[in-house]
This record gives C-alpha cells, sequence and structure tokens, in this order.
C-alpha cells in the first residue's frame, strides 16, 4: 500500500549531495511518468486543434464536453481511490487515459491564442516549474503549512470557477487578473508542497518494486496538475490572443 513516510533531514548542498542515488532515481521516474502525460495532452490537444469540425464537436456540444469533464475527474478519482487496489500497469493506463482526456478539452487553447505566446508560456513556465519543484525537493523546511494554505484556496477558486458556470459574476472573477495572478501562486505553492510530499513516498528497497511503480504514478499525476494548472494560469495573464 502506498503511504506517506518520514523524510529525512538533510542539509542540500546540490542535488546529487541531497538525494540518494535510489531516491534520485524514483523522483526521475515521478518527473518522467509527468512529462509523458503532457507530451500526450499536448500532442492531442494540438492534433485536435487542426480540425475545425472536431473542435466544435466537443465545444459545441454540452453534452460531448460534459461528458468529457466527468470522465477527467471520474479518472482521477478511481487512480487515486484505488491506487492501493490496482496494479501498477492498470496505475499507467488510467494516468495516460486522463492525459488524452485533457488534451482534448486543452485543445481550445490552439484556437484562442498565437502559437508563438503558446510556446512562450509553457517554456516559462517550465523554467518555474523545475526552480519551485527543485525547492520542494532539497528544502529542509517542512512545507506543510504552505500546502495547507494553498490547498484551501484551491478550493476557493474551484469553488469560483464552478459558480462562474452558472452566474456572470463569478465568471467576470474567475478571467481577472488578479484572480489568475493568485492561481498562479497557489500553483507555485502547490508545485513545491506536492514535490516535498512525494519525495515522502519513497521507501527504502522499493526501487523497482509495484509500489515504488505506483508511488511514481500517483506522484506524477500529482505535479502534472500543478503543472498545468500553473500553464494555464500564464497563459490566461501573458498568452495574446488571436
Amino acid at each position: 500500500m502506498i503511504k506517506v513516510v518520514s523524510m529525512e533531514k538533510t542539509t542540500p548542498t546540490t542535488i546529487s549531495q541531497s538525494i540518494p542515488s535510489e531516491l534520485n532515481r524514483f523522483m526521475s521516474k515521478v518527473y518522467g511518468w509527468m512529462s509523458l502525460g503532457i507530451l500526450m495532452s499536448g500532442l492531442i490537444a494540438w492534433q485536435v486543434s487542426q480540425s475545425p469540425d472536431l473542435l466544435a464537436t466537443i465545444f459545441q456540444s454540452s453534452a460531448i464536453l460534459w461528458t468529457i469533464i466527468g470522465l477527467q475527474f471520474g479518472s482521477v478519482i478511481f487512480l487515486t481511490a484505488a491506487i492501493h487496489r490496482i496494479s501498477a500497469g492498470v496505475a499507467g493506463v488510467s494516468f495516460f487515459i486522463f492525459a488524452a482526456l485533457m488534451g482534448l478539452t486543452s485543445s481550445v487553447i490552439f484556437a484562442m491564442y498565437t502559437g508563438a505566446s503558446i510556446l512562450s508560456v509553457f517554456l516559462i513556465t517550465g523554467i518555474a516549474f523545475a526552480g519551485l519543484s527543485i525547492t520542494g525537493l532539497v528544502t529542509k523546511k517542512d512545507l506543510s503549512p504552505l500546502g495547507a494554505f494553498c490547498t484551501m484556496a484551491l478550493f476557493g477558486i474551484v469553488g469560483v470557477i464552478a459558480l462562474g458556470w452558472f452566474f456572470p459574476l463569478f465568471s467576470e472573477a474567475a478571467n481577472s487578473t488578479v484572480f489568475n495572478v493568485l492561481g498562479v501562486l497557489v500553483f507555485a505553492g502547490l508545485t513545491a508542497y506536492d514535490t516535498q510530499k512525494i519525495k515522502g513516498l519513497y521507501q527504502t528497497g522499493s526501487d523497482g518494486s509495484e509500489y515504488g511503480k505506483k508511488a511514481a504514478i500517483i506522484g506524477a499525476l500529482s505535479l502534472y496538475l500543478d503543472f498545468i494548472n500553473l500553464f494555464m494560469r500564464l497563459l490566461r495573464l501573458f498568452g495574446r490572443r488571436r
């Protein structure tokens, strides 16, 4: 079963010195899974965006769009709730299904923003994410208070977005600059906190085990969500619309 274990408190001077080789391999697998998920989502989003008819089918049909969104939530809930019972192979397939579904709903950004601005914001997000994640990986400071605060703020963000689907006032608030800046700060904090939490999933001797494989996948899911949401908030702030 996957459980959070206590993290060894060290005084890191470099990443290679502060992370044992096995833990380093574990985190590499986490980042590898995350990167593959982002790559899949990006390729699917771009491919869908090349078909105006397919874009229209997805985003002009409420039934289809809500079905895809429902499947996204369902796949995340299934993966997180059933991770102790399913195999690593099933967990990996579930992760890629979620990434593919995210690609479908993310395809609209290629119709809304220029390709150059999407690329530039993606690179900015990658650099910021790397710095934040490395901070969470090597810091000695317990980031649990930061994580708790950002999680509460996240619930507020989700609530405003959900209400925006039904009430114009909340929709305007969800698209405001202040709201998007808040979103960037929240997901920046969650990136550092989640990285530290994922580091705590590592268990000595679990490299290559079923536990290790599933822990890497569930960790990748957390960081994938942080990266995508950070990217979307930055795109709303700095992306150039068509």
